[in-house]
């Protein structure tokens, strides 16, 4: 885990250098300052190829997805503020008189 950190470290490090080496952020194209969008999608694009795609990116088994399905489910019925009778919020309106 560590050489994986220091890699992405070093990667990060390189990707800023090179953004400050070319100016990326004073390009523009029509008054557009592209680098700031194309900006995240170029590093994750980089380091994807660079370490492969990690575990958190799997796709999630149907266990999983049920699971999480459950839990949606329960997490709307029980948390649900407007199921438990709680419609009306107390709120303090304070006059500031100068």
């Amino acid at each position: 885990m560590e050489k994986e950190e220091f890699n992405f470290k070093q990667l990060f490090n390189e990707f800023l250098e090179i953004e400050k080496r070319y100016n990326l952020f004073e390009k523009k194209e029509q008054n557009v300052y592209y680098w700031k969008i194309l900006r995240y999608h170029v590093f994750h694009e980089i380091n994807k190829q660079k370490q492969g795609i990690r575990a958190i990116h799997l796709k999630a088994t149907r266990k999983d997805k049920v699971k999480n399905l459950l839990s949606m489910i329960k997490n709307a019925i029980f948390m649900n503020p407007f199921l438990k009778g709680c419609f009306l919020i107390k709120c303090c309106f304070l006059d500031q008189t100068v």
